[in-house]
């Protein structure tokens, strides 16, 4: 779970103490020891009631920090951020107060974790920042530091920053990330570094495709998305990657495709469309299988929306005019779990798949007001992911002909 080349005793047995500080009993490392364990199964009920145990005890410092850190992993597990932001920066300002670099950069790095997780990604990014900074502080006091936290945080930096929509920033950080990781005189190509890897090409990709969105469709920035997102899935097939990550980026595969038929059939290209929806519906299948299995209610929703794009991303006839009604069902089913769950991200991303349905089907007035209530949805924090919904806007704005 650690970082590697970041030495923090948070993830080292509970007896491993700052210098002059009482090792614990071994009772009380025990207690400590186990609850990692007990969180992997799921035991969060019993996990608290052991942490309100131990804090009943005299503690050492650094396990007052470990004390607060496992707070944070609680609340985290739980997906209560917000506790699990406090939890960590308690236990940071314990780590700065002992001048414990290790663990700071640790609990900072965590502590933009925990922004990300409640879509604040400003906030984030000051966190991951500052880890970046901390990192390059202990890089300075070591004779071969590792390439493991400059990558890292700079993958998380640049992805942060394509959320708030600074893209060009995003793809020089990410372009940084990937050379220090797959360029580097004896870098390691470690899982974690290909996992990392794969996570910076693929956003990197998403910046390419927003810098598409930003010129009204550029065959040219979508051809590099493909090999981007496309290299990317080759690295986490490489290093093991849990399969909803590969189903999530099989689905911006598939939405890349489905550009490029879109800008081929505004060129009354209709032939050179046909296999980009082909390898569209190809990708889209199987990210669907992937993520059938999902613990994330969101990530089951996505292949069903790009699913629901394939079918408007061809001419309009009368076959496909038949089918209106089927694809109001199935979009209204969309909304309705994403409302359930509050996923604001997924609902925007269906209404703006609303507005180029009501474009496709010629209705510009009802795209122009649900794509507004799309950039809403996203809110400043998301503008990366807005420049879909930002570019079909400019469309239902433009005069007719």
């Amino acid at each position: 779970m650690g970082i590697p080349g970041v030495d923090t005793i948070l993830f080292k047995p509970a007896r491993v103490v700052w210098p002059g500080e009482r090792v614990p009993s071994e009772e009380r490392a025990r207690q400590f020891d186990q609850i990692p364990h007990m969180l992997d199964l799921g035991q969060f009920d019993e996990v608290a009631s052991q942490l309100d145990k131990i804090a009943s005890f005299e503690l050492e410092p650094s396990q007052r920090m470990r004390l607060h850190f496992l707070r944070g992993q609680l609340c985290s597990d739980r997906q209560v951020y917000d506790q699990a932001y406090q939890a960590y920066r308690h236990a940071l300002d314990i780590a700065h107060e002992y001048e414990d670099l290790d663990s700071q950069i640790t609990l900072t790095d965590l502590s933009g974790l925990m922004m990300y997780g409640l879509m604040r990604h400003r906030e984030a990014l000051v966190h991951y920042q500052e880890a970046l900074d901390l990192w390059y502080q202990r890089a300075a006091q070591l004779s071969q530091p590792r390439a493991e936290p400059e990558v890292k945080f700079r993958e998380r930096i640049g992805t942060v920053q394509w959320h708030v929509g600074d893209i060009d920033d995003a793809r020089t950080t990410l372009a940084r990330a990937l050379t220090v990781a797959l360029y580097k005189r004896g870098v390691p190509h470690t899982d974690f570094i290909q996992s990392r890897s794969a996570r910076a090409l693929w956003t990197l990709g998403l910046t390419l495709r927003s810098q598409s969105d930003m010129r009204d469709g550029s065959v040219g920035h979508l051809r590099t998305a493909f090999k981007r997102l496309k290299r990317a899935g080759v690295l986490f097939e490489d290093a093991n990657t849990e399969q909803e990550n590969l189903g999530r980026l099989y689905v911006q595969i598939a939405e890349v495709y489905l550009d490029l038929a879109e800008i081929h059939l505004q060129r009354d290209a209709a032939e050179a469309a046909r296999p980009m929806r082909s390898e569209a519906l190809k990708y889209v299948r199987e990210a669907a299988v992937l993520l059938r299995d999902a613990d994330s209610r969101a990530g089951k929703l996505l292949p069903e929306l790009t699913l629901l794009r394939y079918e408007i991303t061809r001419q309009l006839n009368r076959t496909a005019i038949q089918e209106a009604a089927e694809f109001e069902v199935k979009l209204l089913g969309i909304e309705y779990e994403a409302a359930d769950i509050g996923d604001k991200v997924i609902s925007a991303k269906a209404a703006t798949l609303r507005g180029e349905w009501c474009l496709w089907l010629g209705d510009p007035a009802p795209a122009r007001e649900v794509l507004l209530l799309a950039l809403v949805g996203f809110q400043h924090d998301n503008m990366g992911m807005a420049t879909r919904a930002q570019r079909l806007l400019r469309r239902a704005n433009a005069p007719t002909q």
